[in-house]
């Protein structure tokens, strides 16, 4: 359960870093998190990849119904 929290998790967190470098009480549990983010990364690789393209593709969509 611990596992799939973290993995739901992955993208708050990154949005996070800033915030998470102005914070020095929770350093211990962040690297943790991160190493473990890490090895999500290299397990998972593709889903992440699909995720990054369909973001991609719908900032075009809006380009095109701004230029039509």
């Amino acid at each position: 359960m611990t596992r799939l929290n973290i993995c739901a998790k992955h993208p708050i967190i990154m949005d996070q870093m800033p915030m998470i470098h102005k914070r020095n009480i929770d350093n211990v549990r962040i690297a943790s998190l991160l190493n473990i983010i890490i090895r999500v990364r290299k397990s998972k690789p593709k889903p992440k990849k699909v995720e990054t393209k369909t973001v991609r593709e719908k900032p075009e969509s809006i380009h095109f119904l701004s230029v039509s």
